[in-house]
């Protein structure tokens, strides 16, 4: 980051936002949590309705006080320049869509110059970059390997395992193999229906 961006950072160090949020796994999800919010339905409600992140659903999303080196830089320029009392715009994070609600701002805890937190402010930015970075890596090479699929290799794999499982038991015996036996459905199924 330029010093320009690090500096914006340590601006808004002087303040501290008090959040709460709402996280879910999927655009639709957020689509329905955005149509609540908007039809006059409480913060809190909703994310205990449709929140997925476990620790604060069940508190109404509440997060706390937060600094602006625990929330990520983007975030940051939203979040920071909102009232009291709004709800941001859908973040896209690295497992989750998330909206933030803005219920108060306070004085930020005492800090040193620039020059003395410009380590501190890296390392943070750092810090909350790590899990996009994280996800980008992940895509990639998830990219790189799994979906790029020669079809005589699937082909293959296809006939081995027909072949290879043709004789085999298409349901377990309790008595004979307790590695199938799952204590939440204890009755005998089918192992599978049809060999792949």
């Amino acid at each position: 980051m330029d010093d320009a961006s690090l500096r914006a950072v340590y601006d808004r160090m002087a303040t501290e936002l008090k959040l709460s949020v709402i996280r879910t796994a999927t655009l639709v999800e957020m689509d329905s949590v955005r149509a609540h919010l908007a039809a006059g339905k409480s913060f809190a409600d909703v994310a205990r309705k449709w929140s997925r992140e476990v620790n604060t659903a069940h508190v109404g999303g509440t997060l706390g006080w937060v600094g602006a080196n625990r929330i990520p830089v983007e975030q940051q320029e939203v979040l920071w320049g909102l009232p009291v009392g709004s709800v941001s715009p859908p973040f896209a994070e690295p497992n989750f869509h998330a909206v933030y609600r803005i219920d108060d701002r306070r004085p930020g805890p005492p800090r040193g110059t620039f020059e003395e937190e410009r380590a501190g402010i890296l390392r943070g930015v750092a810090i909350t970059q790590a899990p996009q970075a994280a996800r980008s890596m992940h895509d990639d090479l998830m990219a790189q390997y799994h979906f790029h699929v020669d079809p005589d290799s699937a082909e293959w794999l296809r006939e081995f395992l027909q072949r290879e499982t043709r004789t085999a038991r298409r349901t377990y015996d309790p008595n004979l193999d307790k590695s199938y036996v799952r204590f939440d459905q204890p009755r005998e199924g089918p192992f599978w229906k049809e060999a792949p």
